[in-house]
């Protein structure tokens, strides 16, 4: 059995747009452009037992974080199991 980790984040601004930023793909990839870990593709289903998957980094070896929603109270509380597959890329030397 693995460990929980909660994470509670803080931000000011009203609650409805915080949670449409956090959980609508197109606005996570502007979030993330630009960086190493950017967003190549972001699928999410948002209801309880809905998935929510994410690919980040170079699309040649991306890693993915699948999540599935047990809550969703808009705009007050989300709640889900997340689970992170990094993926080697087969062509470097690393």
């Amino acid at each position: 059995m693995s460990p929980d980790i909660r994470l509670q984040r803080w931000f000011e601004a009203p609650l409805d747009v915080v949670f449409d930023a956090y959980t609508d793909p197109d606005a996570q990839r502007a979030l993330r452009a630009g960086g190493p870990d950017s967003i190549v593709e972001s699928e999410c289903d948002l209801r309880v037992g809905g998935e929510w998957i994410i690919r980040f980094g170079p699309s040649s070896a991306p890693y993915v974080e699948r999540n599935v929603f047990h809550a969703v109270e808009r705009p007050h509380r989300l709640v889900y199991a997340s689970t992170t597959e990094c993926r080697m890329d087969r062509t470097s030397n690393r």
